[in-house]
């Protein structure tokens, strides 16, 4: 069970902040890379980013039912699911893309209750505990979200809000996980940067290189007439080969 709630964990905390911050740079993605004539477009890719935020979760667990051998249980979900979506389909596709859209969000949201729910008995782990523990993430991804879009409301250049706006969000999400010290932010995030650094621990120096020395000599007169020497000393051993000589 610990192990179980673990990898959702894992799966959510990455998830989850990335299709929040989809749906927060929505418009300068879609303005910048499709031009203004798609701006109707923003909303529908936003209601669709919350609906995708669900399905690794939902993978995860469909895998787990597998795993245990609950093949059962994961063919009458997997029929559930696609009565639910084709219901919803019908009665929302006659009122516009956007309604379509919204339908498909409230059943995702359905089938991922019910995949939880059917995962709390194979593996002896809460439906209650399981929300609990993603609600903290999901809470946390929100906050990101709210940021992000306080950013932009301010910024009206769209390159701003995406790459500046962007990096704010995620930096918010990180620094809130490590001010709340989520198990998380130091397995995925900190390790992850450990990684990065070990490929390049290595030790570098200059070669040793003999120099030259140069020395100066003497010195400039008039009466009598003199100037100083330079001398230069080589610090490497050499020979100057005048016949075809064998080492």
């Amino acid at each position: 069970a610990n192990t179980y709630l673990r990898m959702i964990k894992a799966v959510c905390f990455v998830y989850f902040p990335f299709m929040m911050l989809l749906v927060g740079l929505a418009r300068p993605l879609v303005i910048i890379m499709l031009t203004e004539k798609w701006e109707d477009s923003i909303i529908l890719l936003q209601i669709l980013s919350f609906v995708t935020i669900w399905g690794p979760l939902s993978a995860l667990n469909g895998n787990i039912l597998q795993v245990k051998g609950r093949s059962d249980l994961f063919l009458k979900l997997d029929l559930k699911k696609k009565a639910v979506g084709l219901a919803f389909t019908l009665c929302t596709l006659p009122f516009g893309l956007i309604a379509f859209c919204v339908g498909c969000a409230v059943s995702q949201l359905y089938v991922v209750y019910v995949n939880l729910k059917c995962v709390g008995e194979v593996v002896p782990l809460s439906l209650k505990k399981q929300m609990i523990e993603m609600k903290n993430i999901f809470l946390l991804s929100a906050v990101m979200l709210a940021v992000l879009l306080t950013f932009n409301w301010f910024v009206s250049n769209y390159w701003i809000q995406l790459f500046v706006g962007g990096t704010l969000g995620v930096s918010v999400y990180i620094l809130l996980a490590y001010l709340l010290k989520m198990e998380e932010i130091h397995e995925k995030f900190f390790s992850g940067i450990e990684k990065i650094k070990s490929l390049f621990n290595f030790e570098w120096k200059f070669p040793d290189l003999k120099m030259p020395h140069f020395s100066i000599s003497g010195s400039f007169s008039l009466n009598p007439p003199s100037v100083p020497s330079i001398g230069v000393q080589w610090y490497a051993k050499g020979a100057v080969l005048n016949a075809p000589t064998l080492f």
